[in-house]
């Protein structure tokens, strides 16, 4: 029940700081864990398996379907714009923990390249 200290040498630390000694926030395990995920279900898409099957069956990229998902987009951005500004205890759980995701994988400071890199 006694309180342990984690102590690292000197060169596990060096690792974790880039070329102007700034440590780097990017948590790149995580990263690589999404990607591994986005591509094992996109590869169902790429190699012809059920989710190609599924998407040349059932998607029509027509002018009608190009309105309807305009027309779609517009509830859905603003429902998630009220979820995300909602100081409701019902979605706060919701707004904790896409923050605490965002926060372990990209650190504290602002990283929009990186976050579009992990999002496309």
């Amino acid at each position: 029940t006694g309180t342990q200290l984690n102590v690292a040498s000197a060169s596990e630390n060096e690792k974790d700081f880039g070329e102007k000694g700034q440590k780097s926030s990017l948590n790149f395990g995580l990263i690589g864990q999404n990607l591994a995920n986005q591509a094992l279900i996109g590869s169902t898409i790429w190699t012809g398996g059920l989710g190609y099957q599924v998407l040349t069956e059932n998607a029509h990229f027509g002018p009608g379907g190009l309105l309807l998902g305009i027309a779609g987009l517009v509830p859905l951005l603003a429902l998630s714009r009220s979820i995300e500004t909602s100081e409701s205890y019902l979605v706060s759980g919701l707004n904790l923990s896409t923050n605490a995701a965002v926060l372990r994988l990209f650190g504290p400071s602002p990283q929009p390249v990186a976050a579009l890199a992990v999002s496309a």
